[in-house]
């Protein structure tokens, strides 16, 4: 009798978990539903995505700092850096209310990436990126 019971709360108790874990996706979907990507899901769980201070040291906090000093508020991003899509969303969110604009002359670059002829670097003094500023 106690064994059926025990079978039947934890047949119960295994799909709630179910339940809980779909509905813990969905609201991740909804929630990032412009910038859904499975990479951006996985990340999500990492520890070290939360913390400037880990010993893997994330690029985006970087951003804010270059935005801040140099009193920008529109910003873009090069062909090399716009490959990381990860970069580019957390570099978003982060930087909010200052926005993402595709005719923004900012640009934000990694550190070891080529400069136009006709771009300038405004902030070369972080260790992943550097903002440029580009005439159109």
């Amino acid at each position: 009798m106690i064994i059926k019971k025990l079978k039947k709360s934890y047949s119960k108790s295994k799909y709630i978990i179910i339940l809980y874990a779909l509905l813990f996706i969905a609201f991740k979907y909804i929630f990032n539903r412009n910038f859904f990507d499975v990479k951006i899901f996985i990340k999500s769980f990492e520890s070290f995505e939360t913390t400037e201070n880990f010993p893997i040291v994330n690029k985006y906090y970087e951003s804010f700092d270059l935005l801040k000093n140099n009193n920008i508020n529109f910003f873009n991003f090069t062909p090399d850096l716009s490959k990381d899509v990860y970069l580019i969303y957390k570099i978003i969110i982060l930087n909010y209310p200052k926005k993402f604009d595709k005719n923004s002359q900012y640009f934000f670059s990694f550190k070891n990436e080529e400069v136009n002829q006709n771009c300038l670097v405004v902030d070369n003094n972080k260790k992943h990126l550097k903002l440029i500023k580009c005439q159109n």
